[in-house]
């Protein structure tokens, strides 16, 4: 198979997994994820997944064949000042990180105790867009915002209706370093 078919075939597997990480009721471990999604989407604010947390699901799905469980996830927001989410997530918060976001620890209503660990920030805050003097950023900037190929990608937390998720992923750098294997 090609690259350019390795990278469609990967394209599909990463928004399937994204769909089935966000579905309500597939299982209480991911009851934090969800609440934090539709928060999130009550809003009206746009968000995307990035960096590491797609890696671990695509990675788990494509050499294991089993669902990912990222270490922690990774949102940013576009439309929602730091202060909006200080509002929102106020309960959560543990700490404010030093790129300029929050980091949320949180369980579920009715899970237990499988905590889950957020790192979410407004796209404007992102260390290296204002580094970068960026006026105007969006989703398509946060991948030349990484050190490593493997992070380099931004994917919608929800699809628009009637089309798929964005992936945002510079000249498909997160891919290719998925199909080679490489940093």
């Amino acid at each position: 198979m090609d690259e350019k078919t390795q990278i469609l075939s990967l394209k599909k597997a990463l928004r399937a997994e994204i769909a089935a990480f966000c579905r309500r009721g597939a299982g209480s471990w991911k009851e934090a994820i969800s609440e934090t999604v539709n928060e999130i989407r009550e809003r009206r604010w746009q968000a995307v997944f990035f960096g590491g947390t797609l890696r671990s699901l695509l990675w788990s799905r494509v050499r294991e064949n089993t669902p990912g469980r990222p270490r922690d996830i990774d949102i940013v927001t576009q439309g929602a000042r730091l202060t909006d989410l200080e509002e929102v997530f106020k309960p959560y918060i543990e700490r404010y990180t030093r790129f300029g976001g929050l980091k949320l620890g949180r369980i579920g209503s009715h899970s237990g105790s499988l905590k889950w660990e957020f790192d979410i920030w407004p796209l404007e805050e992102t260390f290296a867009i204002k580094e970068a003097g960026r006026t105007y950023p969006t989703f398509r900037d946060l991948p030349e915002t990484t050190f490593f190929n493997i992070e380099s990608i931004a994917v919608d937390v929800w699809a628009k209706k009637g089309k798929g998720r964005r992936i945002f992923s510079k000249d498909d750098q997160f891919f290719k370093g998925i199909i080679n294997r490489t940093i």
